[in-house]
């Protein structure tokens, strides 16, 4: 297993599994924002810290903090 994979499940499960459209536009942002092509916003009701942790360990690895 990747961490590619490790991300698309996790962010499918943020997401809905279903969605697959939104999955994809989401993949593609944290894609540019690995890149450093684009700043990636979290938007939501309560406190999205353990989300952006979660992604940013998925997305770059677990030693880039």
């Amino acid at each position: 297993m990747t961490s590619t994979d490790d991300l698309r499940r996790y962010v499918s499960r943020l997401l809905s599994w279903t969605n697959t459209s939104a999955i994809e536009n989401a993949l593609r942002s944290l894609e540019l924002a690995r890149e450093h092509r684009a700043q990636l916003v979290l938007c939501g009701a309560g406190d999205l810290v353990p989300i952006a942790y979660g992604l940013h360990r998925r997305a770059l690895g677990p030693d880039t903090l």
